[in-house]
């Protein structure tokens, strides 16, 4: 569906809680974090795993998803219970 939505050039808002989602499909990102803005602009400015870690308390390992798409792999940051 975020493909076809891309494909038709149309302005589209969409809240997404998978970041290799919105790294894939969205033009511009918006992350939040404790009701206000932490990050705006281009997916691979702002998906940048050290804000990734603060925001969502995860690490994240940034991969190549083989056709020029960025990734990311997930672990629970250190310290964070199983």
């Amino acid at each position: 569906m975020l493909g076809l939505l891309r494909e038709q050039g149309l302005a589209t808002l969409v809240v997404l809680h998978d970041l290799n989602l919105a790294a894939r499909y969205a033009d511009r990102v918006v992350v939040l974090h404790e009701g206000r803005v932490r990050a705006d602009g281009a997916p691979a400015a702002v998906l940048d795993p050290t804000l990734i870690e603060e925001v969502y308390a995860v690490r994240t390992e940034p991969r190549d998803a083989g056709d020029g798409a960025r990734q990311f792999l997930f672990r629970r940051a250190e310290g964070e219970p199983a």
